[in-house]
């Protein structure tokens, strides 16, 4: 999918598949989670902007698990 879209990393011009990072994710609350992220400095900016929340209650106090 190209364009404009509700995720923050970037796709690349040259029609190839962008790899993504799937991180596993828990809220505060105990929920476990996948993340699909384009880098490491995507999950990193849009965690620490609030713009991950859990799919399950909402919080969005998310800590990536090892």
């Amino acid at each position: 999918m190209r364009g404009n879209g509700p995720w923050r990393g970037t796709l690349p011009e040259n029609g190839e598949d962008a790899a993504m990072k799937v991180l596993n994710l828990r809220c505060a609350n105990g929920h476990g989670f996948e993340g699909w992220f384009a880098s490491d400095d995507d999950y990193m900016g849009q965690n620490g902007s609030g713009l991950i929340e859990c799919p399950l209650c909402a919080d969005r106090v998310i800590s990536r698990l090892p």
